[in-house]
């Protein structure tokens, strides 16, 4: 043990004497007396505080990492690492933070529950998202390895929160989630229900339909919790089954959906019921639904009323109609897309959107839009999707070659070239 005290002192003396400080001019800049540091520099001191050891370091241009890798060394009393943590938190180092916290679950004379539950809560009262998922990770193996499983359940929960906010990486949270169910009955029944909305709402994302019925049909079946959360659940099923083409079903839950007073459930009632009457072959009808929907919707619901629009006028051929409702798309444009869902809306608008410009024969336009709404559906990780719109664009391509060398014999030449290079660069 005396080898490792001598490790912090060394450190104070090979910087001194690099410096060319005496003990004295060191304790002048340092405010620690002379006598103290000559004991740490010689090994006498048993425990330095890290107070002490960080003033000294400052004059000596030591770094805080070096520091705590020969600090941590010897350092198991749980009060000073809690102290140590916080500090390489505030440095935001996530080696150090590693490293002081892997000595944190160390620390002596302290059940390892309550180490693990400890670091678990100071890794909630963290504000940056990149170091609570590092420790939540720290927190899971330790946990694992020692047989701890509530805070396995509790760590990877968190960490799923985290990690589901990279909409380009769904499809892998997704399966982290869905591992998580194996520690499900670890967790609090509240924690249960959030976890089964949040992979719910995942799946819908991902149209895994099926999977999203069976999570959230867990929410549904319990008397007790929020009641916004269950109809929320109840409008993913309702619009599970609606893409699913089981417009019964579909309605049979939108009928549940109509029971919640909630705002935001009585605007998606509306609107699904629109939806699935335009499915059923009621066109007319639901497109005068759809059009009180979007005088009424708000900037959270708009895009979804024009892209129902724009499929049904699609299937009209009405271009006048499509001309007009595309023509005031700012509401769409500038509206903010925070989920995948939304953001997959977008998506669909701008492929609608490509329709409506084959239809009047404008290729180029139709190109730039397929374009766009593949790059939006690879920003949520849906890549079947974008491939499909790869996949129109290079059916449609030669149309438009054949249109630009009649009209520009010459300029046609080098923007096709132009083009096929930048679908062949987006493709890899």
């Amino acid at each position: 043990m005396g080898s490792e005290l001598r490790r912090v002192g060394e450190l104070i003396h090979d910087h001194r004497k690099r410096a060319r400080y005496t003990l004295h001019q060191l304790s002048a800049l340092s405010g620690i007396p002379k006598g103290t540091i000559s004991k740490i520099e010689r090994g006498e001191t048993k425990h330095p505080e890290l107070g002490t050891v960080l003033a000294l370091s400052s004059p000596l241009s030591i770094s805080y990492e070096d520091v705590v890798n020969h600090y941590v060394v010897m350092e198991k009393r749980k009060n000073i690492l809690h102290h140590m943590l916080l500090e390489a938190v505030r440095v935001s180092d996530m080696n150090i933070i590693a490293k002081v916290a892997d000595r944190f679950l160390e620390c002596d004379g302290v059940d390892s529950y309550d180490l693990v539950e400890e670091l678990y809560n100071i890794t909630g009262s963290v504000t940056d998202e990149m170091i609570k998922l590092g420790l939540f990770e720290i927190i899971a193996k330790y946990a694992r390895e020692h047989g701890i499983q509530p805070f396995v359940a509790k760590a990877l929960f968190q960490k799923y929160l985290i990690e589901r906010n990279d909409f380009s990486k769904l499809d892998l949270t997704f399966q982290a989630g869905t591992y998580l169910l194996l520690y499900v009955n670890f967790l609090s029944e509240e924690e249960k229900v959030l976890l089964h909305f949040k992979l719910g709402f995942n799946a819908y994302a991902l149209q895994l339909y099926e999977k999203c019925i069976h999570l959230c049909t867990y929410i549904i079946k319990g008397n007790d919790g929020d009641r916004l959360t269950k109809a929320r659940a109840l409008l993913l099923i309702c619009n599970s089954y609606y893409y699913l083409g089981d417009y019964f079903l579909a309605e049979q839950y939108l009928y549940e959906c109509k029971k919640y007073p909630f705002a935001e459930i009585q605007e998606n009632v509306k609107l699904t019921g629109a939806c699935i009457l335009g499915r059923k072959g009621n066109s007319e009808q639901a497109i005068l639904q759809l059009k009180i929907c979007l005088d009424q919707s708000s900037p959270n619901t708009a895009i979804h009323v024009v892209n129902e629009l724009l499929e049904l006028y699609l299937q009209n051929k009405d271009t006048e109609v499509i001309e007009h409702l595309i023509g005031d798309e700012t509401r769409i444009l500038n509206a903010h897309y925070y989920t995948p869902f939304k953001k997959s809306e977008l998506a669909l608008y701008f492929k609608l959107k490509a329709g409506y410009f084959i239809l009047i024969k404008q290729y180029e336009d139709a190109i730039d839009c397929y374009m766009l709404s593949a790059l939006h559906y690879v920003d949520v990780d849906a890549r079947i999707r974008a491939n499909d719109c790869f996949n129109l664009i290079v059916f449609i391509l030669p149309i438009w070659a054949r249109q630009q060398v009649v009209r520009h014999p010459f300029r046609g030449r080098a923007v096709i070239f132009d083009y096929c290079h930048f679908l062949f660069c987006s493709l890899i």
